[in-house]
């Protein structure tokens, strides 16, 4: 797909890093209160996100335009995904505004969080960020402009498409670690119940696929190494000792 003139301010992309696995249970207890209440008010939030995507949602919606030639199904990065996001409720006119730092701000703020969550979950688990198409990019930030009367500002598209890939791959990670190596506590909505009997974006073929990309030789592999560098990390901020390898 051709790549539109501003893409070059987008970031470079990057592979997708393997779910951090290390429980941090021991951080001290004004760490560990602040780290389980992050996590619950995330817990919170994704749950919210994921009542509001499912109000009127059309799953068949091609996200290209409807003159212009559509992806093969599920392929990586193809360019059919879910519809222009729906799942924001009923609401006037939102204006987004920002600070000095260019954060968002002002009264519609935790919308525009949430839309950031509805972006990404019209992307296929099976995908990696790199592999999204520039075009299927665009169309989710000019959803975005027209629903927050945005201006076109390069840098307000780069952060905003940044945060979708790293909520993209929060979510992924979440997945990883509560329903395939169970290091989460699963919430109350997730219990005895598979991903795509939750979150209605997750078709079945697609978490079969995405357990065996995980559980793969290589997978395990690189993600026995990633627990290796966290633990080694962890037990740095731990005890304040650099640890040299020779």
């Amino acid at each position: 797909m051709a790549r539109n003139g501003d893409e070059s301010d987008e970031e470079t992309p990057e592979k997708d890093k393997d779910y951090d696995a290390l429980n941090k249970k021991d951080q001290g207890e004004p760490e560990d209160i602040a780290n389980d209440e992050y996590l619950r008010r995330l817990d919170e939030f994704e749950e919210l996100a994921d009542a509001a995507a499912l109000l009127g949602v059309d799953t068949n919606h091609p996200t290209e335009e409807s003159g212009s030639k559509k992806g093969k199904g599920r392929g990586r990065g193809s360019g059919k995904a879910r519809g222009p996001t729906k799942g924001l409720g009923k609401t006037g006119p939102m204006f987004l505004q920002f600070d000095s730092l260019l954060r968002p701000s002002g009264k519609w703020r935790l919308k525009y969080g949430q839309q950031i969550g509805l972006c990404s979950r019209k992307l296929n688990i099976n995908w990696d960020w790199p592999s999204v198409s520039q075009g299927l990019r665009s169309k989710l930030w000019e959803d975005t402009m027209a629903r927050f009367h945005l201006e076109d500002d390069p840098v307000i598209k780069k952060n905003f498409l940044s945060s979708v890939a790293k909520r993209f791959r929060d979510f992924k990670g979440k997945l990883v670690s509560g329903h395939i190596i169970f290091t989460r506590k699963l919430s109350k909505n997730e219990v005895n119940r598979q991903p795509y009997e939750i979150w209605k974006n997750i078709q079945r073929e697609d978490w079969e696929t995405f357990i065996k990309s995980k559980t793969s030789d290589i997978a395990v592999v690189s993600l026995y190494f990633t627990i290796l560098y966290d633990v080694y990390n962890w037990l740095w901020y731990e005890t304040n000792v650099k640890i040299y390898v020779c």
